[in-house]
């Protein structure tokens, strides 16, 4: 099983431009809040890429595995373009 702790709300941002198939420039950026990923075979920082989502707030998180993922036309199971958490169940 993999736990997913959110230590603070701070958002990272990171500016990007390029020009696009028309000729066109695009700028925007990526905004992403860290966290570490807590497992059997390791522990490791990570960064959660949120799109246009608010950050996290602190706690314990496992990973979305059905809005992580998705299917390609091939059949091939690959990560999506953001990592989604849920929050960890409560043991009863």
């Amino acid at each position: 099983m993999h736990k997913v702790n959110v230590k603070n709300t701070e958002i990272e941002t990171k500016a990007y431009s390029f020009t696009d198939d028309k000729g066109g420039e695009r700028k925007g950026e990526t905004r992403y809040q860290k966290a570490v990923i807590d497992c059997d075979a390791y522990r490791k920082p990570i960064r959660i890429k949120l799109g246009t989502r608010e950050a996290y707030p602190v706690g314990e998180y496992q990973i979305d595995f059905e809005a992580s993922t998705k299917f390609t036309d091939a059949g091939d199971l690959v990560a999506e373009k953001n990592i989604v958490l849920q929050p960890m169940k409560k043991a009863a």
